[in-house]
Order: structure tokens, then sequence, then C-alpha cells
């Protein structure tokens, strides 16, 4: 198992990079793609016992997590202008920890108790990384805005409430 936390490890940095290069909304609907794709071959190698393929399909799912997690850092950010910028990253970071990591592994131990196998865990998880492909759909590209100053719709509001001018 040690293998697949190395490549997380190699992973996330390499990732990040690349969502400066080729775009953080790009890298992620990717990296959701590879997790639905990887789903039900990541537990069918988890089902032969085979301490190899276990590394193989941990490393993968490892990879599809990097893809996702390496542009979270600047991406979360850059959704939310500069009043909000803050706040917004901090609790969609943490809610989204909450709501898809807390219930995660009752879920998977629930629908394996149910199901009576593990095909259904893998619709779980091809059905959060579906959801998540539909919600960065919806999502804008971030990685070349400027940032770095105030955006129309907050100083629209500030003018409104008489703190800048209009």
């Amino acid at each position: 198992m040690e293998g697949s936390g190395t490549t997380s490890i190699a992973a996330v940095p390499l990732f990040a990079v690349l969502s400066d290069r080729l775009g953080r909304r790009r890298l992620c609907m990717a990296g959701a793609l590879l997790a639905l794709l990887w789903a039900f071959q990541m537990l069918w190698l988890f089902d032969t016992g085979n301490p190899v393929l276990i590394t193989v399909a941990f490393s993968v799912g490892m990879i599809a997590f990097a893809v996702l997690y390496g542009p979270m850092g600047a991406y979360l950010p850059e959704l939310f202008g500069t009043r909000l910028r803050y706040c917004g990253a901090s609790v969609s970071y943490n809610l989204g920890g909450v709501l898809g990591g807390a219930f995660a592994p009752i879920i998977a131990a629930s629908l394996l108790l149910v199901a009576g196998g593990s095909w259904a865990i893998s619709l779980y998880i091809a059905l959060m990384a579906g959801l998540s492909l539909a919600c960065l759909y919806f999502l804008t590209e971030t990685h070349l805005t400027d940032t770095s100053g105030m955006r129309e719709e907050e100083r629209d509001l500030l003018a409104e409430r008489g703190v800048v001018p209009k």
C-alpha cells in the first residue's frame, strides 16, 4: 500500500502545476471522469485479495484523487471574489469534506451489507463522480482569470451601499 501514498505525494504537486497550464476545471473534470471509469475496476481488484493488484487499484485511485486535489488549492478561492474568497473557499472545502468524506465509509459499509457485494460501492463511487462532473460542468474556468482586483458584482454591491463610487 505504500506505493499508493507515494503516488499521491508525487502526483498532487504535478497536477497543481499542470492546472496552471491546462486549466483547473479541465483537470478536475478529468479526475472525476477517471474516478467514474475506475470505480468498478478498482473494487474488482480489491476483491482479488492480491496485494500487488490492490496496490495498483489504490495507486490509480490516488492518481484520480490527485488530479482533483492538485488544482483545488487554487480553484476554490478563484471561484469567489476577493470579498468572499476566504469564507467561500473555507466553507466549500470543509462542507465538501464533511458531506463527501464523513458519510462515505458509512454509506459504503451499508451498501456492502445490503447488496452483498462491492459492486454497490462501485456504483456509489461512480454516481458521486458523475455528480462531481455535472457540478464542474456548470462552474467556470478560472486559471486565466485576473483575481487580483474586485469583481464587477462585488463592486456593484459595494457601490449600492455607498462604500465605493459607482
